[in-house]
């Protein structure tokens, strides 16, 4: 029997025993006429996949979960490159719903896939895909994702097993990330711009209107990335104050579910506002479920995908399965309330202690918030992998910013310390050299890194502040990297200087000096600026706060 693909042209099915309940799909590359077929057993379980010419039969294997059994020769030469859309297909036997009602004639419904494809449902339950496209057609351009947490502090990251085991070990793991700006709102401007907040001017959380007023979403990672051919989609938070402009979608985005505000649990759905969860981490698990789905039936060219869970950000609610994972977790670091604040600035000498417990009951719920996300990134995994998409996936995981839980007597973020101002900071792709690294490396970088893997050239209509980290990630080799790096807030006036192992902080307003050795004192209770000249790190730190693109970067050599 044939199947009808594309508008006239009849595929010949391959005269292969469907199993019993059997589902089956057309997927995968053609390759000198080729086609792959798989029969699907009930709740999705492979059963079958077969590759077949003008209706001979070339070869087939039969797939279990693990391992895979060989049953015939396998593909013909060249068959290696996975690019088509697999979707779902309902069950033999069984119409899908929007079949119910319709008149006898055609035999099948048709629907159009936002990227030109046709799927096609027949009365007896199995469809086929539009013709896929030739080996030499296919874009063999990585896929980019994006994971974006929500006020994670940097050592939470080794308490997610599944990310630890996905993305950590196969990747590369910066011990040094930081953050643009620790603030929710400019930070995420600056990761979507590669501009620092002394050049977007984003300052407070009261971001996305003046990102707009200031036309800064007119050229952004993802107008770039549409224009090169990527498929994009944003899932969860996109930037703070969204509720003033709840219907916006940012240029660029395909798909769109961003959550519109903190509060309030609304999510826009392609410039619809719709309720669609009960509360924080229902809709996180929302915005998870809508991201799986648009990798798994995104596969026909690569694609840009921002995940951004509102994950650990308070008020804590995590899922049922994971809320008692860390009762009565202890919290007790070494700078908790620190004592002697003789080192600090003066206006922190007043600071009153905080609570410990309180601290400790926001730590606990952190970590359990982090192990619902921990299963969201398995299930993205999960998906990749599913499509055959994981070994041409590039995923990067970092944080908005960190947070302070009672160390230096401070709480929350905003402020120039490590807790808060560095960040968990993951790269996985093809081809990188897996371990820990030492590079400073900042959120500024994640813009011209994905450019640069789409076959852009990063600074083409504007000179970005972040450099690619693409080079030094497939060599493994850092040696030509930057030297200094900046973090700053504008809207408290401080800035930090990151430098080898120096740790130089300025307070303008309120007036102050900070200079820590990270190897010999990580936790900062003991400033060296009294017995050190800062001079020459003052000087640095000024010069990078009054630049912009290649000037910015040059003084960070």
């Amino acid at each position: 029997m044939s199947r009808r693909v594309g508008s006239d042209r009849l595929v010949p099915r391959p005269a292969v025993p469907e199993p019993h309940g059997a589902r089956v799909l057309r997927v995968g590359v053609p390759a000198h006429g080729c086609h792959r077929w798989r029969w699907l057993r009930p709740r999705g379980r492979r059963a079958w996949t077969v590759w077949t010419e003008g209706g001979r039969l070339l070869g087939a294997s039969r797939e279990r979960p693990r391992p895979r059994h060989l049953v015939s020769a396998g593909p013909p030469a060249g068959f290696c490159h996975q690019a088509s859309v697999v979707v779902a297909a309902p069950r033999a036997g069984v119409a899908p719903p929007t079949l119910r009602n319709r008149p006898s004639r055609p035999p099948w419904h048709e629907r159009r896939g936002p990227d030109g494809s046709r799927t096609r449902w027949f009365r007896h339950g199995s469809f086929t895909t539009g013709p896929a496209p030739r080996l030499a057609d296919v874009d063999s351009r990585p896929n980019v994702l994006w994971i974006i947490t929500d006020d994670q502090p940097r050592r939470s990251l080794r308490t997610m097993p599944h990310t630890m085991r996905l993305l950590v070990e196969p990747g590369v793991r910066f011990r040094h990330g930081y953050t643009a700006v620790p603030w929710c709102g400019p930070a995420r401007a600056s990761m979507l711009t590669s501009m620092y907040p002394h050049n977007h001017d984003c300052l407070t959380n009261v971001t996305l209107p003046k990102f707009v007023d200031q036309g800064l979403d007119q050229d952004t990672v993802a107008t770039r990335m549409k224009d090169a051919g990527y498929r994009l989609g944003y899932f969860g938070k996109y930037m703070n104050a969204h509720r003033s402009m709840p219907e916006y979608v940012a240029p660029g985005w395909d798909r769109w579910v961003v959550r519109i505000t903190a509060k309030q649990l609304p999510y826009n759905i392609d410039g619809r506002v719709v309720d669609v969860a009960e509360d924080q981490q229902t809709s996180d698990a929302y915005a998870g479920r809508q991201a799986t789905e648009f990798l798994r039936t995104n596969t026909q060219r690569p694609w840009f995908v921002v995940f951004a869970p509102t994950s650990p950000h308070s008020p804590y609610t995590p899922s049922r399965r994971h809320r008692h994972d860390f009762d009565d977790v202890s919290w007790d670091p070494p700078a908790l309330n620190e004592k002697n604040l003789e080192d600090k600035p003066a206006w922190m000498r007043a600071l009153e202690p905080q609570d410990r417990e309180r601290m400790r009951r926001h730590w606990e719920g952190k970590l359990e918030e982090l192990r619902d996300l921990d299963d969201q990134i398995r299930e993205l995994v999960r998906a990749l992998r599913a499509t055959d998409q994981l070994d041409n996936t590039v995923i990067m995981l970092v944080s908005d910013n960190g947070y302070m839980l009672g160390e230096h007597r401070l709480f929350r973020k905003e402020h120039p310390y490590e807790e808060s101002a560095g960040i968990p900071f993951v790269v996985r792709g093809p081809g990188f050299q897996p371990g820990r690294r030492d590079a400073l490396v900042s959120q500024v970088d994640l813009m011209p890194t994905t450019l640069e893997l789409a076959g852009l050239e990063p600074d083409e209509g504007r000179e970005l502040d972040g450099r690619s980290m693409l080079r030094p990630l497939t060599s493994g080799d850092w040696s030509g990297w930057r030297r200094r790096l900046l973090c700053e807030n504008p809207h408290l006036d401080w800035a930090l200087l990151r430098e080898g192992r120096m740790a130089f902080i300025r307070h303008y307003e309120r007036g102050g000096r900070e200079l820590y050795d990270l190897e010999d004192d990580p936790h900062q209770m003991r400033s060296l600026h009294r017995t050190t000249d800062t001079e020459p790190y003052l000087t640095s730190l000024n010069a990078l706060r009054g630049a912009a693109g290649l000037e910015l970067r040059a003084l960070e050599r």
